[in-house]
């Protein structure tokens, strides 16, 4: 049983996606099934899924959904999901598929409370101060000047990176920074040696 059964549901989550450009049907579904279900959306925008997990625990909510391929090719976009401040996998997403396709034979009924609304949230300055604090206090970041290099790969993570490092004080070249869901110069797999 997923953890829904747990919190009764999310009333609020926040929900992002990703620069590899999901299938529009996939955002529309996802969105329409949630407002009409009374559950509210705080949209923060196309973000690094690190970014989306911070919400959960930032602002007031009881789940999150990210529509995003994570490290795979665009084409093999889908939903991460957390319920509360945990994202759910193995099992629960079992789960929750089985519901899913239960919903072909059996609708569930209809929802009968007010239906839920989309607001912009940006969470963004808050990530990074947060990060920077708590990383710029390290003993790598004291008394001398660093420098990186940073592959951004065209990925999402290219929106934040240079403000990151900025704000922790270091000094970030950046390569393949503009996100770019067709990933023209490489893969952003960090699981592939080539990539690194």
């Amino acid at each position: 049983m997923p953890p829904s059964s747990k919190t009764g549901g999310p009333k609020r989550l926040p929900w992002g996606r990703t620069c590899a450009s999901p299938p529009p049907a996939i955002a529309a579904t996802l969105a329409e099934t949630l407002l009409s279900r009374g559950i509210s959306i705080l949209d923060v925008g196309v973000v690094p899924t690190p970014l989306l997990y911070y919400a959960l625990f930032a602002l007031p909510v009881s789940g999150g959904a990210m529509v995003t391929a994570s490290h795979n090719p665009a084409p093999d976009n889908g939903i991460k999901m957390a319920i509360g401040r945990e994202t759910i996998y193995g099992e629960d997403i079992a789960t929750v598929r089985d519901r899913a396709l239960a919903f072909d034979r059996t609708p569930p009924p209809p929802f009968l409370g007010p239906r839920g609304s989309i607001k912009t949230e940006s969470v963004r300055e808050r990530y990074i101060r947060e990060v920077a604090t708590g990383i710029g206090t390290l003993p790598l970041f004291k008394g001398r000047p660093l420098r990186v290099v940073v592959d951004c790969g065209n990925a999402t993570a290219g929106l934040v990176v240079r403000d990151l490092y900025r704000a922790m004080g270091v000094e970030a070249d950046t390569l393949f920074e503009e996100p770019d869901g067709r990933f023209p110069n490489h893969h952003p797999d960090p699981t592939v040696p080539e990539n690194l």
